[in-house]
């Protein structure tokens, strides 16, 4: 194996989409199978999580030809990071609780004894490398100190690899020795870089909680004897909820979460035959988990009636807001994306300006040129690197939902790592939101831009993370497709132990087969038909041949009669893979696709905000689509949403990107465990509660029928659809900062409404407008409101008399402002007006199923020929 070979940052070229172009030519192999030829590479592979699960994904189409050993290991590190490297551990315990003000009680999801109950009620994997304390532990040979292990042991968690070190670190309050440090993978492919790197111990592996991407550390401030006299997790829990966060009463752990945690998946071809004992073989990493309830996890800890408790908790399974941390005052929760094919995904000649790593510039230019000191286990400079800050044109991707993260993959990747807590003392939490925070003055009232030279500089993780982003980019894009035609070769037929389509080295009998399997679920000529209409309908959209991707607001190229959309492409190393990403990333505007806007509204990517500089200048100068609540255009970037990839569309539905469309699924799980509570109009057990649809299924067949099921009311016009609006079941208090006043929102209300409220614009307007009226100066008051809508007096009236109505519900005692309580009725409708005009987002109606009204007039035959060829991607 070729140890030196400079990888860092080959993400900002052109280059990075095959990052193999740079890989040493020496040793090769032809990953077709699970054996690794090379002995060197084979020694790497010591745990059933290198071993099983890396050489189950790795079966691609190579041709004869061949990949490097060199970039096997690029691979196993990249996944080895995305899987175990969660360097947010004190984000969660610590800034999450005390500066942003949100519990989250880990114990609901992780205590050993909900083992089985996890998948179901939170969506989460139980990690193979894990055991319930008891029989299970000593069926899989894992044992403590030489014994069995007992719950005791674990203070009530599952047992995982690597606990015993990380245990007794915790009970001597000796210094925890991470694995990454020792980590085989990351030593090699450390070796294979011949540039220095950051100490590799910052990556900070930890352990695992007992569910898959979710990592634990031994919390240094534990104290035992105030852990037991509260009862434990248990009594934890309970005061958490009843009393609020206790930050003198620190649990043994401090949990984090990796890029897994959201990201890892059942297998769609191998989902496991008991959903709660997996092996590594039915986990894939980069899939995207549609069952988790992420959201709700992360509030968990606090009483129904917060306002993060509400906000989290009514999101769907597979869904989350991304932006609820740096918050934007815009409910905005996106699907995890499936990453996919990537050496093939679109990209766009867009103005950048960002840091570059050279070999040296001015130091004179404090602005723009940056040494850096990178550090060794042992916390001596082991060298220097150079960045400097410019302008140039570079082929960058759309990663996010509305285009945003444009200035490169691995800037995309880096910031991923910090909006879930990576450097958050040192470079992030200083620049978020504090949503009670009514202070104009205050730094923390409003966001301010994420600095990546000082986080770079400042933050370790920051430096070993960005040194190995190379490492993770080769895991993402060696990720290949998980076609429906494969999936079915381990489905039977009904009543027989025949597979649906045969495991056979003769590919025309396996498409004949396949094709047969279709035709005879949706219609005899149903492919052909179905690819007409793909062709003629949907292709201008989702199909990156054609040059249809190469600029990202020119007019679609409309002919794709004559597309091959099975096309193949053979990358560098030799690799066979789909030609046509099946989705051409442009930005098109919300109003044409017509969902749910508020997500194609997210503002963090702006200038002055907290990720700026993850957005390219042409992002930031994309004209104008839509308007604010104020019937302002809305600039700077927002108003778009990309036309998304359709590879493997039959195995991730339901759809859009809140996936609103398609039925409601939840976990199977005794009431007490359900966590959902999204409503549903028309279908509702409460004002609040809706019965899901269908239970978790990731079986091939149960992805099939959900994929139907969507297809189905993706392809009825939106005002057939039933409803779907996000409801709040408890009130929610918003304090306006002076003694107990507060707005109340009801039971009722739909989320949105608050979620998209712009308190902190409505509190400094009504903190002025107040005053004029306390005063007694009406005069001055309606002058206040007229000049802010100067151009519509009517609008300024409305909102005038609504404020009024709500100043009259408050009254001066002894100089003290207090809140009346009665009259609750007069001042809710004037609460439903002032949230018209300090609304964040005007999504119409609050209905999260609307919009994509696309071949919606088809007919039934022809819906069905469509989904029959959809379901070969």
């Amino acid at each position: 194996m070729r140890l030196k070979i400079a990888i860092g940052f080959a993400l900002v070229s052109a280059a990075a989409f095959v990052t193999t172009s740079c890989l040493s030519p020496g040793k090769v192999r032809t990953p077709t199978s699970a054996e690794y030829s090379d002995q060197q590479v084979q020694t790497l592979l010591q745990d059933e999580f290198s071993k099983d699960g890396y050489d189950h994904s790795l079966k691609r189409d190579f041709g004869g030809g061949k990949i490097s050993d060199d970039q096997a290991v690029q691979e196993l590190a990249g996944r080895t990071i995305w899987f175990k490297s969660a360097p947010n551990e004190r984000h969660h315990t610590y800034i999450f609780p005390q500066k942003v003000g949100v519990g989250i009680d880990w114990n609901q999801a992780m205590d050993a004894d909900l083992h089985d109950q996890r998948f179901q009620t939170w969506g989460l994997i139980n990690d193979p490398d894990c055991c319930t304390p008891g029989v299970n532990c000593e069926q899989k040979n894992m044992r403590y100190k030489g014994r069995a292990v007992t719950k005791v042991d674990t203070y009530g968690w599952d047992y995982c690899r690597g606990d015993e070190d990380l245990l007794a670190s915790l009970m001597n309050k000796t210094p925890y020795r991470d694995p990454a440090c020792d980590d085989p993978i990351i030593k090699a492919a450390d070796g294979l870089d011949s540039k220095v790197r950051e100490n590799r111990c910052e990556l900070a592996f930890g352990t695992s909680t007992g569910a898959v991407g979710y990592r634990k550390y031994p919390n240094p401030k534990f104290n035992a004897a105030r852990w037991a006299k509260v009862g434990g997790y248990k009594g934890y829990s309970e005061q958490m909820i009843k009393e609020g966060i206790n930050i003198s009463i620190q649990p043994p752990f401090r949990v984090a979460m990796a890029c897994a945690s959201c990201h890892a998946a059942f297998d769609p071809l191998n989902p496991p035959k008991d959903l709660n004992n997996p092996s590594w073989a039915n986990i894939k990493g980069e899939t995207g988990n549609q069952y988790l309830n992420v959201s709700k996890l992360m509030a968990n800890g606090m009483k129904g009636s917060a306002i993060e408790t509400q906000l989290f908790t009514h999101v769907r399974p597979g869904v989350v807001d991304t932006s609820a941390v740096p918050h934007d005052f815009i409910n905005n929760p996106g699907t995890m994306n499936a990453i996919i094919n990537f050496p093939v995904r679109p990209t766009f000649n867009e103005n950048v300006v960002r840091w570059f790593q050279v070999d040296s510039c001015n130091l004179s230019d404090l602005i723009n040129c940056q040494k850096v000191a990178y550090k060794n286990e042992a916390g001596q400079v082991a060298g220097y690197k150079f960045w400097h800050r410019e302008q140039r044109q570079m082929q960058v991707p759309h990663i996010l939902k509305g285009g945003e993260d444009s200035v490169g993959f691995d800037l995309a990747v880096q910031r991923v790592y910090v909006n879930i807590g990576m450097c958050s003392e040192q470079c992030w939490s200083n620049h978020l939101t504090n949503l009670r925070d009514i202070d104009s003055t205050s730094r923390s009232y409003g966001e301010s831009p994420f600095n990546i030279a000082q986080c770079r500089e400042q933050c370790a993780s920051f430096r070993a993370n960005e040194d190995r982003v190379g490492n993770i980019f080769s895991y993402l894009a060696s990720r290949r497709p998980t076609d429906l035609k494969n999936g079915l070769q381990s489905v039977q037929y009904q009543g027989t132990d025949q597979p649906v389509v045969p495991q056979s080295p003769n590919k025309a009998l396996v498409d004949a087969k396949f094709k047969e399997f279709l035709e005879g679920r949706y219609g005899a000529g149903s492919l052909e038909r179905g690819r007409q209409i793909f062709a003629n309908n949907c292709a201008q959209c989702h199909s990156s041949q054609n040059n249809n991707s190469k600029e990202n607001l020119s007019a679609n190229e409309n002919n794709f009669a004559n597309v091959n959309f099975f096309a193949t492409k053979t990358l560098d190393t030799g690799e066979v893979i789909r030609a046509d990403w099946l989705g051409n990333d442009k930005s098109t505007p919300v109003a044409e696709v017509g969902t749910y806007k508020c997500r194609a509204l997210h503002t963090n990517h702006k200038l002055g905000q907290v990720w700026q500089d993850f957005s390219s200048s042409t992002y930031k100068n994309l004209p104008s689509t839509t308007e604010d609540s104020f019937e302002k255009p809305v600039t700077g970037g927002p108003g778009y949403y990309r036309n998304i990839s359709l590879l493997n569309v039959w195995a991730h539905a339901p759809f859009m990107h809140n996936n609103g469309i398609g039925p409601e699924i939840c976990g199977n799980v005794e009431p007490k465990h359900q966590v959902l509570t999204t409503s549903v109009e028309g279908r509702q057990l409460s004002g609040t509660k809706y019965k899901c649809d269908l239970n978790y299924d990731p079986s091939v067949m149960g992805r099939l029928k959900l994929y139907e099921l969507s297809m189905d009311e993706l392809l009825t016009p939106e005002n057939a659809r039933r409803k779907k609006i996000v409801r709040i079941d408890e009130a929610i208090k918003f304090p306006l900062g002076f003694n107990d006043m507060y707005l109340e929102f009801p039971p009722g209300i739909p989320l949105n409404t608050i979620a998209n409220f712009d308190l902190k614009a409505f509190l400094y307007d009504f903190t002025y407008a107040a005053s004029y009226l306390d005063s007694n100066n009406q005069a001055t008051f309606d002058q206040f409101w007229a000049k802010k809508f100067a151009d519509n007096p009517a609008k300024a009236k409305e909102l005038g008399a609504a404020v009024q109505t709500i100043v009259n519900y408050f009254k001066d005692v002894n100089g003290v402002l207090s809140f009346i309580r009665q009259g609750k009725a007069q001042s809710i409708e004037s609460l439903k007006v002032i949230a018209k005009y300090y609304r964040t987002c005007d999504a119409k109606d609050e209905v999260e199923n609307a919009g994509h009204n696309f071949k919606t007039d088809l007919s039934a035959a022809d819906k069905n020929s469509l989904k029959a060829f959809m379901a070969t991607f």
